[in-house]
This record gives C-alpha cells, structure tokens and sequence, in this order.
C-alpha cells in the first residue's frame, strides 16, 4: 500500500510558551524542515517496546506517561509515538506523551513534525506508510507524521535548567536529548530532578553515568525498577 499523499495547507495552531498542546497543524514548508536522528538509541527503543507490551498485557493498569525531555525538532517524540501506536495497547489503558524543548523555534519544527527523506533513514517502509502523509508538487521529497500520532503528543517550551511546571509522575522519561552539552556535575543534578517526576516502577532512558557524581548517576530511582 502506498503512503497518503499530501498537499493542502491548513490553520495555524502553534504550542505557546509555558503551556500545553497539540501538534501545529499547518503544512510547513520546506524551510521548516530540521536535522534529525529517528528510532536512535536502539537499546532503549526495544525497552520502551517491551515496557508497553507488558502494560498491554496488566488488565489492572489504567495509565502510562512518557515524557520526552529535550525533544528538540521532534525525531524522539514522534519514534516514541509511533511504538505506543505499533504497541496496540487496550482501550482502557490511557497514555499520555509529553515533549518539551527550551527552543522555540525547534519546538515548533517539532509541531510541523515534517522531515526529509534523507531524515527518514532509519524509518523502514512499513512505519512510513503507517504514520507519515507524502508531500507532492512543491513538497516533494517531504513527509508529515499524520494528524492522530501528532494529536498524541502535547509539546511544552521548558528549559530544564529552570522551575518545572506541574507535569505530574512520568513511566518512561526520555533524556537522550536532555544532558547534550551538560558537565559531568550538572549531568548528575538533571538526572536527580528527572527521578522526583518518575512513577513507582518508573525509568529514566538516556541518563549515561555522570562520572562527576557516581552515587547520583546510580540513584535507586532510575536503576532499582527494571521495565519488562
């Protein structure tokens, strides 16, 4: 089957700043369009997959929160949504996917969710067909991650350095993108502050060791509660 076509530009609906939203909802143009990675960080990947099988299977379980954290242009956020989809979780199980960045321009890129084909690399076939709409005419060459997965996803302008909003507890915290460029110290700080938002059971994905701070990078909440 052929992926959707795309083509027709809609209304402006942007996330402001400091509060929640869903995806913007405008056909951006090429000049829009970000580097990025999809599907990094395979390990991590096939742990989130296996966490959502198992919660797939709980009948007693009624909710599970992701937080991608330092979501940038969007390629973790939209990774992460497409494996809630694939996960075909049960109509009960209620899931919430929040993605923050302290950039506006590239939390707005994120909202655009459009990309490339070179960008789609690591996207095999069958997810492009599944998730993305392909551009034509002047937007050929680009593809758009379709309305419901970006309707899945509430985007929020935050810098994780300052004060955090009330976000509630978290299953999965998605930090690759939330400790580039940070020091070994300040590296240890952020994943403290990531381990007071988890759920019990919760895990914080991306957090390499902080040889700054060892006893921090090794902080029971984000090692005591394996997933699947």
């Amino acid at each position: 089957m052929a992926p959707a076509r795309w083509g027709i530009t809609g209304p402006v609906r942007r996330p402001r700043s400091g509060t929640r939203g869903t995806a913007c909802d405008r056909a951006a143009e090429p000049s829009a369009v970000t580097s990025g990675v999809f599907f990094r960080a395979t390990p991590d990947l096939e742990r989130v997959a296996r966490a959502l099988s198992v919660l797939a299977r709980t009948p007693s379980r009624r909710s599970v929160h992701l937080w991608i954290a330092g979501c940038g242009s969007g390629e973790d956020a939209w990774s992460l949504a497409m494996l809630v989809d694939e996960a075909e979780l049960p109509p009960h199980l209620a899931v919430r996917i929040v993605a923050s960045d302290a950039d506006p321009a590239r939390l707005a890129h994120a909202g655009e969710a459009v990309y490339r084909d070179a960008q789609l690399v690591g996207v095999a076939a069958g997810r492009r067909r599944r998730h993305f709409v392909r551009g034509v005419g002047p937007r050929d060459g680009l593809w758009r991650v379709i309305a419901p997965l970006r309707d899945r996803v509430e985007l929020i302008e935050l810098d994780l350095r300052g004060a955090w909003p009330a976000l509630g507890s978290f299953d999965i915290v998605w930090a690759h993108g939330a400790f580039d460029a940070l020091d070994p110290p300040a590296r240890a700080q952020q994943l403290r502050r990531f381990a007071e938002v988890l759920a019990p059971g919760g895990v914080v994905l991306g957090a390499e060791p902080a040889t700054g701070d060892p006893a921090a990078a090794r902080h029971p909440a984000t090692t005591r509660r394996p997933m699947g």
